[in-house]
């Protein structure tokens, strides 16, 4: 593939790219994350807020918000877990979990792991095929979370009619 016409191969493309490139997908990764654990979040607090309706007045988000956001990621799962009330624990392990360990692994590892794109530009294909790794991860999770957090709203909504 070095030489050769298959234009597809990783070191043709190489040519074009840039450590913009990384920088950019970095951002977006990032952002489909942010979108991932907002999601996650809702889920766990629509669930309480239906669950404990009497318990929280609807100036208690705050309380809500920080017991939530004080969550490892296991706690979390289980949270979800127990939001979802056991329908889709093959979700949360099979897309959820892996989604949240590949956020924590762009977030705190990415840019360490990939530290040498400034300097090597050979490295810069490298960094974008791992973001790409991570985004393809991302981003169904962050789709199902939202269809997941649309669900429950729309079951809050209808507890709440009509009190």
């Amino acid at each position: 593939c070095l030489l050769g016409t298959d234009y597809s191969c990783k070191f043709y493309r190489d040519f074009s790219m840039s450590i913009d490139d990384v920088f950019k997908l970095f951002g977006e990764v990032s952002f489909q994350a942010s979108i991932l654990e907002e999601q996650l979040g809702n889920i766990c607090m629509l669930n309480e807020r239906v669950l404990n309706q009497k318990k929280y007045q609807s100036s208690d988000t705050k309380s809500i918000v920080d017991k939530f956001s004080k969550m490892t990621t296991g706690q979390l799962l289980n949270q979800i877990k127990k939001a979802l009330g056991g329908t889709h624990d093959d979700h949360v392990d099979t897309i959820f979990k892996p989604a949240l360990e590949c956020r924590n692994e762009l977030i705190h590892n990415f840019f360490i792991e990939y530290r040498e794109i400034r300097t090597d530009n050979s490295k810069i294909p490298l960094a974008i095929d791992e973001l790409n790794r991570i985004k393809s991860v991302i981003d169904p999770a962050a789709n199902f979370a939202t269809t997941v957090c649309q669900t429950l709203l729309v079951r809050f909504i209808g507890s709440t009619r009509g009190k």
